[in-house]
């Protein structure tokens, strides 16, 4: 049921702290993030207002990828968006760069919402199932999540 403006939440917390990620770590959690939208499209062929934040999320991420993080072949191995530091001393990028860190975001979170089309494609069953215990039981935990997919979480105990 959703309540407020949240039409649904999704909590992602991670296993441990981190203060370094990888490409692969930020790619899932822009699939993640597109989740939603992309369920709306396999189920609905539709898409509602309800991504906002998540878009908001998306957008964050890629540019950090792209323009912060170096993870971007076309942009480089540079900070191209000035930071605070940069910004104290009026640095800005070129509207040439600008122009191809947002085409870059656009092919990063484009191949990011195909690639969680495709998984949900892929696992339509398992999605259906999910929606069904949720409309009986409103909340799931995480267990419960695993349980009802089908799929078995490896844990510390049982990954050694």
């Amino acid at each position: 049921m959703p309540r407020g403006r949240a039409l649904g939440v999704t909590l992602s917390t991670p296993d441990a702290d981190r203060y370094a990620y990888t490409e692969e770590y930020l790619r899932g959690r822009i699939i993640g993030a597109l989740g939603g939208m992309a369920a709306e499209h396999v189920v609905y062929d539709a898409i509602t207002t309800g991504a906002e934040n998540d878009l908001e999320q998306v957008t964050n991420i890629a540019r950090g990828m792209v323009a912060r993080w170096g993870m971007s072949e076309r942009v480089g191995r540079l900070s191209a968006l000035p930071g605070d530091a940069q910004q104290a001393y009026g640095l800005s990028a070129a509207p040439q760069t600008l122009d191809v860190i947002e085409h870059e975001m656009r092919r990063i979170v484009d191949d990011c919402y195909e690639e969680a089309c495709r998984k949900l494609r892929d696992h339509r069953d398992q999605l259906d199932a999910l929606a069904q215990a949720l409309l009986v039981n409103e909340t799931l935990e995480e267990a419960d999540a695993y349980r009802i997919a089908g799929i078995t979480r490896l844990t510390k105990e049982t990954e050694g």
